[in-house]
Formats: structure tokens, C-alpha cells, sequence
């Protein structure tokens, strides 16, 4: 188990190894925040999940039968799991804003929380997962107040809003604009963006006095494991 626990700790976390270094340091039973990786890395037991494995199992969620379990729905949008969180006046902020996965979501929980609060609130979803799961497995329903107590016993001066104290990850501006080449040069700029099975790229070139003097767009689409790929260039 020791090995184990070490050996997650050392795991590379790509663009994000900032940020699941500072979930390794909050101060919170090892289970807790290995649940925290799991579910930055979308490896929990969900219905969608599971049913890209065994393609029998259906997608719906067991608690609401309306949308896909994925894990942002399991612990965010279904309406239980929502009531869970909503109990005790939990900021509207991490609620509202609509995020296509579970680390994006808990990313910005950083940005509005401090480093206790942000330990209680990943208590307060550990114990959500375990009422999800109690209901589906055991048939087990219970109220959302268990779920805040349960947390509470976890944690001493337990608390899910920042009142005072440092934010884990502060908000930066960084104010960027395009920057001339030298001269009898050219700049090419190159940028792409992924969305589900979605990727969309561009290409552009200036010359040093920020004349365009050509570039292309793209993208491309995965449907039903086939990929698209339309290309246009601009001369």
C-alpha cells in the first residue's frame, strides 16, 4: 500500500503538474486525495466510462435516467447531486459555469477557494461519490445534510468558503499582443484548439511591416470512429 501511495505521488501530470501538486499537499486523509487524482484524470467508474469498455451498459444516469454520467454530471449537474452541494449555501460560482470535464471544473474551484477550503470541498464530492455509488449498488438513498456531516467529521473547522486567506491559484492577467518580426523576415503563428472529438487549427504569415502574405484553417471531425479532415488555405 505504502508503495503504492508513493509511487501515485510521482505519477507526471503533463500541463497540469502544478496543479495536482498543490491537491498532493492539501491536508486530507490519502484516500481523499487519491479520489482527487482520480477524478482530475477522469479514471472513476462512471456510467460513461464504463460503457466505453462494455458497450451493453447504457450511458444514462442511474439517479436522473436524463443525461450522459460523465463525471462533471455525477458530481455537479445531476439534481442530487446538485442538492448535495447547494445544502449549505456553496458559492454559485462553482456551480454555474459549464466545464466539458471534471479538472477544469475543480481548477476553478482554485481560483475562489483557499487551501482549507479547497480540502472540504473535495471531502464534501469524496462523500457525494460514495452516495452515488451507495444508491446504485446498495439501493440506498440518503439526505444531503448525512453527506455534510460526514465531511465535517473529516475535517476540523470545517468550511467551503474563502473568507480571508490566499487563493491556491490566483488569478493572473497577461496582457499579449502579436509583435512585428525583424526586418526581411517573416512570423508565422500557429494555434489549434480541441473540443470532443473536434480539433480546429490555423496557420498565418506576416512579414515585418504586419502584412499578411498568406496561412490556412482546418479542422478536424471523429464521427463513429471515422475521421474528417477539410483543409482551405489564404493566399
Amino acid at each position: 500500500m505504502t508503495y503504492s501511495w508513493l509511487l501515485l505521488k510521482q505519477v507526471g501530470i503533463g500541463p497540469h503538474r502544478l496543479f495536482w501538486n498543490m491537491i498532493w499537499n492539501l491536508k486530507t486523509l490519502p484516500k481523499i486525495q487519491v479520489f482527487a487524482w482520480r477524478m482530475g484524470l477522469e479514471l472513476l467508474p462512471t456510467k460513461a466510462n464504463i460503457s466505453s469498455i462494455r458497450q451493453t451498459i447504457s450511458r444514462d444516469c442511474t439517479r436522473c435516467g436524463e443525461s450522459v454520467e460523465n463525471l462533471v454530471h455525477a458530481l455537479k449537474d445531476c439534481p442530487t447531486a446538485r442538492v448535495i452541494l447547494t445544502f449549505r449555501g456553496l458559492d454559485g460560482r462553482l456551480l454555474n459555469k459549464d466545464c466539458s470535464c471534471c479538472i477544469d471544473w475543480i481548477e476553478n474551484a482554485m481560483r475562489l477557494l483557499d487551501k482549507k477550503a479547497m480540502a472540504d470541498f473535495i471531502t464534501t464530492l469524496w462523500n457525494s461519490w460514495n452516495n452515488r455509488n451507495n444508491y446504485i449498488f446498495r439501493g440506498k438513498k440518503e439526505a444531503a445534510w448525512i453527506m455534510w456531516e460526514r465531511a465535517k467529521t473529516l475535517s476540523q473547522d470545517f468550511r467551503i468558503h474563502n473568507m480571508v486567506n490566499k487563493l491556491m491559484l490566483p488569478f493572473t492577467i497577461v496582457i499579449k499582443k502579436w509583435e512585428k518580426p525583424l526586418s526581411d523576415s517573416v512570423k508565422i503563428n500557429f494555434n489549434a484548439t480541441i473540443f470532443n472529438d473536434k480539433t480546429g487549427f490555423g496557420v498565418i504569415v506576416r512579414d515585418s511591416d504586419g502584412f499578411v502574405l498568406g496561412g490556412s484553417y482546418g479542422f478536424r471531425c471523429k464521427n463513429n470512429g471515422c475521421s474528417e479532415i477539410r483543409y482551405c488555405s489564404i493566399l
